[in-house]
């Protein structure tokens, strides 16, 4: 009878366990899972009805997390992708100006050594014309656009970069503003082309004004005396010839100027001898009345291996920077072009040097800028188009080429360039 009872006992213990503790542990294990987001084992719910009712209710909600969750992060990702492939900068702050998310382009644009989030807007960018205008959006609830000055602290010399803002509120679901989104663009390269476009105008018309004007001064000195005797007349004429001349010679640069910026100048590229084109350009300069009683050297380290360029155009180089360091260096003083081979590889290196007022260390950067001259060092009854620099850079970066400038007051300039070696062995006969 003992072992009928045991029996007994011991089957409603495996039906209790089986009904509801193994149930509890599935239950358990669950919610574990759901807490720590794993995905759920998977198994088939059994035990009483409201703990199978409750592993299934369980089951459905973690499947949902985890679909939501896995939303969420491809949300994110795209979200981040999409913040990273901006060049604009993108800043979020709540009502505190705390920031809670940035881009990549911000910090670069500011120079931030660490990422900003958790800091003020003053703590992470030092900017106060950011800060009142994120402050003005989240007060008023409204859109903010500005443009806004920023200096970099690291480089107090560097030009100053100019930035366009927009702030725009962030409200939540009441209608309640929650914080802000600044957007911010760098405009700087746009502000440097436009001043660069008024610029431009204005120095052509200063160039095209005079020659214009001598030109109507002395038609009306024809036209007012037409019984002028030829003796009379030829001065006059001998006058317009040369401003017409020089009108000629300033829209002939203007053109080539503008063909090389857009890059539709074509060059006819070969092997050439660099040598011979310096004799050549050297004669060619000799010509020229800013050049009759000046003294030219050449200086070749060893045999020139050739090149592979344009010959006009590198003529052309040749020329501008020869006519240049004429016009503004004084006789008896000699005007020297040094050649050789390139300590970098595979290129030639020629400078034009002269030994005349130099150029000021502040001005030197801007030389190759179109019309810029060095008022303090270099005359504008020089003459010259003041074009002649700039589209000597022009050329020799059309060649793949570089060209700099050395000078130093009462001393002279060098301007230096480069041009890449031909493929082709150095000929025994004269090429080019």
């Amino acid at each position: 009878m003992g072992w009928l009872l045991a029996c007994a006992l011991g089957a409603t213990c495996a039906w209790l366990i089986a009904r509801y503790v193994a149930p509890s542990a599935k239950l358990a294990e669950i919610c574990r899972a759901l807490a720590s987001g794993t995905r759920l084992p998977s198994f088939v719910a059994r035990g009483a009805p409201p703990i199978r009712r409750a592993i299934r209710d369980l089951e459905t909600v973690a499947h949902q997390f985890r679909d939501r969750a896995e939303k969420l992060d491809a949300t994110t990702f795209n979200l981040r992708t999409i913040l990273t492939g901006m060049d604009e900068g993108i800043m979020v702050i709540d009502r505190h100006f705390q920031i809670q998310l940035t881009n990549r382009a911000l910090e670069q644009m500011f120079d931030l050594p660490s990422s900003p989030v958790g800091r003020t807007i003053l703590e992470a960018l030092r900017n106060h014309e950011i800060q009142l205008a994120a402050r003005e959006t989240i007060l008023h609830g409204a859109d903010i656009e500005r443009e806004i000055t920023l200096l970099r602290d690291a480089a107090p010399s560097a030009p100053a970069r100019s930035l366009t803002l927009h702030a725009s509120p962030l409200e939540d679901g009441a209608g309640n503003v929650r914080g802000a989104v600044v957007v911010l663009h760098d405009i700087s390269r746009i502000k440097w082309m436009e001043e660069s476009r008024k610029e431009f105008v204005s120095n052509t018309s200063h160039e095209l004004r005079t020659p214009l004007a001598i030109f109507n001064g002395y038609l009306e000195t024809l036209i007012e005396n037409p019984d002028s005797t030829s003796s009379e007349a030829r001065p006059i004429l001998l006058t317009l010839q040369r401003h017409s001349n020089r009108l000629t010679e300033l829209v002939e640069d203007l053109l080539t100027l503008s063909n090389l910026e857009s890059g539709t100048l074509r060059l006819s590229a070969r092997p050439i001898d660099l040598a011979e084109l310096i004799t050549r350009a050297i004669a060619d300069i000799r010509m020229t009345p800013q050049a009759a009683d000046r003294v030219f050297r050449t200086e070749f380290e060893g045999v020139l291996p050739r090149v592979e360029a344009d010959p006009a155009r590198v003529e052309q180089i040749l020329y501008n920077l020869l006519d240049n360091a004429a016009r503004y260096s004084k006789t008896p003083t000699p005007i020297t072009v040094r050649a050789r081979v390139a300590k970098a590889e595979p290129f030639v290196e020629c400078a034009v040097i002269d030994e005349g007022s130099g150029i000021p260390a502040s001005d030197l950067p801007r030389i190759f800028e179109r019309f810029y001259r060095v008022e303090k060092a270099r005359s504008r009854t020089g003459g010259g188009t003041g074009l002649g620099l700039s589209i000597a850079k022009h050329l020799v970066a059309a060649h793949g080429g570089t060209i700099s400038a050395e000078s130093e007051l009462g001393k002279g300039t060098a301007i230096r360039f480069t041009l890449r070696r031909a493929a082709t062995p150095h000929p025994d006969g004269p090429a080019g």
